[in-house]
Formats: structure tokens, C-alpha cells, sequence
């Protein structure tokens, strides 16, 4: 393993902010996995961090002339504060990409990141949505014409979102990947600010999977699944293929689904209650049957919020 320096920002007050990189193997550029972009992103953090444990520990079970570059923390900064933004002007560092040494802050970090992974043949970001609930595990791609369902698919995950991007979304890590010719794929899944030990160790043991079926590592890396260099088959979804279910009104939110659920037509999901008299103001009720792929989890709702999102 080699520690790199990718990007230090000098600091008057506290200690300089620094993204790391950790380089595995040599040679050909082959995989680079990205986290921690936001505060919010303790969960993919994690996930790096158990990656870069098991790359140490098995280094030499990497292919000949293959090479693999972990990023763990772009954003060390929110993560220490507790802050989904950059805490300084409110930016999104995702939203900055390809990025411009000579702009502003969160512009020169996403300009060293751009410059240290656009040469990989494949890229993993690791990383969340801005909605207040909780996902199922998922692979999110872009619909760019140079996107590939197959490179989602191998991460065996339950399901992969073909999705289009809006303009905010083109100034992402992932589209600006793809714009080099990177094949990129977004793992998402979770709530922000949590960790799910389940979801970590299925994201963990789909990077594996992934690392497996496009030669990097051995049959042998994913536990359980040794002597196997298939993927697991995963559902491919597309934006129209999910039906979000707004909140009819504000109160508080008293769930009874869970991410992964099966629902059926007019089944009850939530009902929200007065916050004063604890009486159900109204029902949320699945529109269609499929399987719950998004679930609010805060406590009191306002109206006209996304409740849920059925696919």
C-alpha cells in the first residue's frame, strides 16, 4: 500500500485540511473508489475504510499490473462537523466537478480529485442521497449514452438506477467521470448521518463483487461466493419505473414500512398524526404494488414532502 497526499488547503486555526489517497497493486489504472464527499457520508466513509483494510491485508492477491486507488475522505471538514455542506459557504463539493484550480475552494478540491482518478477505467463513488429517509442499497448510473448497465450490474445489488441526469447532476463526480470515459457507478443506500452495519457489509461485499468480475482480484475475494466470478442478478430501474408517494399533510410520521418491503396496492404505509391531539389527520396508502425503495425516517413531516418511492 502507498499513502499518497492528493490535496492539502493550509489552515490558520486548526490543522490543514488533506485528502488522502491509498494505492494498491500497479501498473494499469484499473478501479478508484471515492467517498465521503459530504459530512453527511459516515456510511460510505466506512465502507472505504474496510476496503482499504481488506486491499492491505490481500494486496497480493491483486492482478498483475492492475492498479487500485481508495479515496476514503474528500471531505474531512463536514465529516468532523457534522455538516452535510462545506461548512464555510454552504457548497456542495459533488456539484463542482470537473472542477478549476484557480477558482474557489470547493472548486480546487474537486479539480485535485478530478486529476487524481479521471485516468481509471472503472470508478466507485461511494456515496448518499439528500432526502431525509433511507434508501435500499442501490447502483445509480447516468443515462449518457456512454453509461453501461452491465458495469452496475456487477456489483450484485438488489437494484440499479438507470437515471437522467439534471443540471445540477452534471457538475457530479459520476457525469464528469463518464464525460473522460471512466465507467462510473454511484452506490447509494441509507440515511444520511447513520451506519448500518447490514448495508455496510452488503456495499463492502458489492465492491468485492464488482473487484471480482472485472479481473482485479481472484474468485475467492467475496466470502461465500468463492469459486463464482458471476455477479448476483440485480433489477434494473429506470426514473419512470418509481412512483413517489408524497405526505397529503403535515404532523407527526408514524411509519409502518421499511426500505426493501413489499407492498401491496392500498396498503397503509404511515399515518400522520396531529402533533397536539395524537388523532390521524390522514393515511398514506401505496398507489401500485412493488417493492418500497425509498422510506422517510423523520419524525415530523410537513406537507407535501416525499413519503415514499415504490418501485
Amino acid at each position: 500500500m502507498k499513502t499518497e497526499l492528493l490535496y492539502r488547503l493550509a489552515s490558520m486555526s486548526r490543522e490543514d485540511y488533506q485528502i488522502q489517497g491509498y494505492r494498491f497493486g500497479s501498473g494499469i489504472p484499473r478501479v478508484a473508489i471515492v467517498a465521503g464527499m459530504r459530512g453527511s457520508e459516515a456510511q460510505g466513509l466506512y465502507v472505504a475504510a474496510k476496503l482499504v483494510q481488506y486491499l492491505k491485508e490481500n494486496e497480493q492477491a491483486i492482478a498483475s499490473g492492475s492498479e487500485i486507488l481508495v479515496i476514503p475522505s474528500v471531505n474531512p471538514y463536514s465529516l468532523n462537523t457534522v455538516r452535510r455542506l462545506w461548512p464555510l459557504d454552504h457548497t456542495d463539493i459533488n456539484r463542482m466537478f470537473p472542477g478549476y484550480a484557480q477558482g474557489e475552494t470547493t472548486q480546487r478540491i474537486a479539480a485535485a480529485v478530478m486529476a487524481a482518478v479521471q485516468d481509471y477505467e472503472l470508478g466507485v463513488n461511494l456515496t448518499s442521497t439528500p432526502h431525509p429517509g433511507k434508501h435500499v442499497v442501490h447502483a445509480r448510473i447516468h443515462r449518457l449514452g456512454t453509461d453501461s448497465v452491465q458495469t452496475a450490474e456487477a456489483f450484485g445489488l438488489p437494484f440499479v438506477h438507470e437515471h437522467e441526469a439534471n443540471p445540477q447532476e452534471t457538475g457530479s463526480l459520476n457525469y464528469n467521470w463518464q464525460i473522460w470515459n471512466t465507467r462510473a457507478v454511484s452506490l447509494a443506500g441509507g440515511r444520511g448521518f447513520e451506519i448500518d452495519e447490514d448495508q455496510v457489509l452488503e456495499l463492502f461485499h458489492g465492491v468485492l463483487r464488482f473487484l471480482v468480475v472485472h479481473g482485479v482480484l481472484p474468485n475467492s475475494a467475496v466470502p461465500g461466493e468463492a469459486g463464482s466470478s458471476q455477479s448476483r442478478p440485480s433489477r434494473v430501474v429506470q426514473d419512470k419505473d418509481i412512483c413517489v408517494v408524497p405526505t397529503p399533510r403535515a404532523g407527526i410520521f408514524s411509519t409502518r414500512c421499511r426500505p426493501g418491503d413489499l407492498v401491496q396496492a392500498g396498503e397503509v404505509l404511515a399515518e400522520i398524526l396531529d402533533p397536539h391531539l395524537g388523532e390521524v389527520r390522514s393515511e398514506i396508502c401505496s398507489p401500485i404494488a412493488g417493492t418500497a425503495f425509498y422510506v422517510y425516517r423523520a419524525p415530523l413531516v410537513y406537507e407535501k414532502m416525499i413519503a415514499f418511492m415504490i418501485v
